[in-house]
């Protein structure tokens, strides 16, 4: 739905959902199923424990966005914590004793990033880095090269089927994936938006 501002709430996914009823396309999800994720993560040696907790904390910098709590010091963090413990507990399909309630979970963080979760977490604890300065950063940077794998796989997949194929990502994304498309397919030729023009020039 439009804003008055000219925006459209829900990102590239709307634009992309409408494009593909216009054409008409098949629509596919990019984004891997969690417990896919768990297998995979679980191959790099990242545990249960650790991907719950992580799945959990990725929240904090959403919920400050949207209000629900000032910092990871606010009263109302326990609760959010306590009920996103439970819906990622059952989607990734853990026991019950894994990081069972919020005093489990602050101590999981604090043995990882060697302090307590307050006021003065910051968005970079979060973030999929391999060289990062937080034991939470190559938690998230397993989970980034898991959910990448799937989405380049399902990519090649459709191209090997002879299919024509749209990705539509953030430029984040395209960071991360440029370098094996270009091992897979070569230096991508680019002509402009018109795309029937393009398609002709890149042959």
């Amino acid at each position: 739905m439009a804003t008055t501002d000219g925006f459209v709430e829900g990102g590239e996914t709307v634009p992309t959902v409408m494009g593909a009823q216009r054409e008409p396309a098949t629509l596919f999800g990019g984004e891997a199923d969690d417990l896919d994720i768990k297998a995979r993560v679980a191959a790099d040696g990242v545990s249960a424990e650790d991907l719950l907790g992580f799945y959990v904390l990725r929240n904090i910098p959403q919920w400050i966005g949207d209000r629900q709590v000032a910092d990871a010091g606010d009263p109302r963090l326990p609760a959010l914590v306590s009920a996103a413990l439970t819906k990622n507990r059952a989607s990734l399909q853990l026991a019950p004793d894994i990081l069972p309630d919020f005093a489990a979970w602050a101590a999981w963080y604090q043995r990882l990033n060697r302090r307590l979760i307050g006021s003065a977490f910051v968005t970079e604890e979060v973030g999929p880095l391999a060289d990062g300065r937080f034991a939470t950063n190559r938690i998230g940077h397993a989970i980034s090269r898991a959910r990448a794998a799937h989405l380049h796989n399902l990519i090649i997949a459709h191209l090997n089927a002879r299919q024509t194929v749209l990705v539509v990502f953030g430029a984040s994304h395209l960071m991360i994936h440029r370098p094996a498309l270009d091992a897979v397919l070569g230096q991508p030729c680019y002509t402009g938006s018109d795309l029937m023009a393009a398609a002709a020039a890149c042959r």
